[in-house]
């Protein structure tokens, strides 16, 4: 089953999503469904509303790994422990960075990052769930 809501932009060319197993949804919806390439849409397990990286495009997989990578990287280089603010930051800096580095071939999910805040605001949490987590001193 596919169920989805995404914002639409005139920047990207049509495409349709892509067939997802039982118990997985996208985050597409059906009425826009030819706004975003499907190498963009976020697929979920229909019981979870939590971005699993396993279940993702590779191309977001890819994006998703340079991201943890570049947070790591702040977290050594600038501040161990940011506050809640920092932190999201980082996130938020990373996962930009991470689709920047990889352009052209992650343009649309840069330009999706750009355009669409909804969708940026859902990869965050997975970016940003390592930084959460880091046992505090």
């Amino acid at each position: 089953m596919i169920v989805a809501t995404q914002q639409p932009t005139s920047h990207i060319a049509p495409a349709t999503l892509p067939m997802v197993g039982p118990g997985m949804m996208a985050s597409s919806s059906p009425s826009l469904a030819t706004t975003w390439p499907h190498e963009t849409e976020l697929l979920f397990p229909s019981d979870s509303t939590k971005v699993q990286i396993k279940l993702q495009h590779p191309l977001i997989r890819g994006v998703l790994s340079d991201a943890n990578n570049n947070i790591q990287a702040s977290l050594l280089f600038v501040n161990v422990f940011p506050d809640a603010q920092l932190a999201l930051s980082f996130a938020s800096d990373s996962l930009m960075t991470a689709a920047e580095s990889s352009l052209p071939k992650t343009a649309a999910i840069h330009l999706r990052f750009k355009e669409d805040q909804e969708y940026f605001s859902k990869l965050i949490p997975v970016v940003h769930s390592p930084v959460c987590n880091a046992p505090r001193q």
